[in-house]
């Protein structure tokens, strides 16, 4: 029994100074003798031992015996306390405040805990919205490298011509729509296809030079008073539209993978009298010219139908040409003529 008035039970061993109260066989406990009241075999006689030491001649004996017995759950003891001490004072705060803790046990003794089932839930994260994509995926119709040159040429002068005077935006009445993005140069791929594809129906396969894109391009339409392309924009459609039309229908075709836009025949002479005004004076790439060397006529074509570039005999002792001589032989035109002779200049320079 602790000075404390509380109680352990165990296999007690004194120990000099020590109490050595072991609980079971693995827990041990040192406890100092100086905060032990006493030691006995019992709880009956732990009762007489205590009831000898705080005596039961005064209110105040009886009040903190039952305390201590209610406090051990020493129930028959601590009634016959609470009894004397009801009987003695009723009025007395101590015996009030002992009445109502004897009155609390009492309840909890009559009423066992129920056990009661507690059920865990695992935390919901909150719901993040999901991009939806669309159901069908646009797929681009032509060959990759014109969809690399409508991306990068053909876009940027429709999104900056076209759409931006609000005659083909996702409002207007007519067929040809153009989705619009903040920054043209980082437009994502689906949205690229989506606007070639809206071009498409707007291409005469049989007869390239009277598509509807191309005279729609060159004359006045929508807001404006007169064609808002210049002539290079206008030149760059016109290659375009030769080239998708060189792949007849681009639904479903085999691409073909050697066409590069700026090889793509435009219109004999007679056909371009009869385009809209812009379209006079482009002149196109004109076709390469057989190889003189082979009279065959065919060995010079591929097995695309294009023409391979003319070769010439090696010359033994040719003389080596000279370069051009220009103002200023730090010119880098000097470079881009001899090394880049087919060179493109750039519609939007950076």
């Amino acid at each position: 029994m602790l000075t404390n008035g509380n109680a352990m039970q165990g296999r007690i061993t004194h120990e000099g100074e020590y109490y050595v109260l072991a609980i079971n066989d693995n827990s041990v406990i040192r406890m100092p003798a100086a905060r032990v009241a006493f030691a006995c075999k019992s709880m009956e006689e732990a009762y007489l031992r205590q009831r000898a030491r705080v005596g039961t001649a005064t209110l105040r004996d009886h009040i903190e015996l039952a305390n201590w017995c209610l406090g051990l759950d020493l129930w028959e003891e601590a009634t016959y306390h609470h009894t004397i001490a009801m009987r003695s004072g009723p009025n007395d705060p101590a015996v009030i405040r002992l009445d109502r803790r004897y009155q609390v046990k009492q309840e909890e003794r009559s009423t066992p805990p129920e056990l009661r089932r507690v059920e865990f839930t695992q935390p919901v994260p909150p719901s993040v919205p999901e991009l939806v994509e669309d159901p069908v995926a646009p797929e681009a119709s032509v060959s990759p490298q014109l969809m690399q040159y409508y991306a990068s040429t053909i876009q940027p002068i429709m999104l900056n011509g076209c759409s931006v005077s609000a005659c083909h935006s996702q409002t207007a009445e007519n067929g040809f729509h153009l989705v619009q993005f903040e920054n043209i140069r980082s437009i994502p791929r689906r949205l690229t296809i989506k606007n070639m594809n809206s071009a498409l129906p707007f291409i005469d396969f049989a007869d390239p030079g009277h598509s509807k894109l191309l005279i729609k391009s060159a004359t006045p339409h929508g807001e404006g008073a007169g064609p808002s392309l210049s002539r290079e924009q206008i030149s760059a459609i016109q290659a375009w539209v030769y080239g998708v039309s060189r792949e007849q229908d681009p639904v479903g075709r085999k691409q073909v993978a050697n066409v590069m836009p700026v090889s793509f025949d435009a219109p004999a002479t007679s056909q371009a009298e009869e385009l809209p005004v812009a379209f006079k004076g482009l002149t196109p790439p004109a076709k390469p010219a057989t190889n003189p060397f082979f009279s065959d006529g065919g060995a010079n074509v591929g097995a695309s139908g294009i023409a391979r570039p003319i070769r010439s005999m090696p010359q033994k002792g040719a003389p080596i040409p000279e370069p051009p001589k220009v103002r200023d032989e730090f010119d880098p035109e000097l470079f881009n003529r001899q090394h880049h002779p087919n060179r493109q200049v750039q519609l939007f320079p950076e």
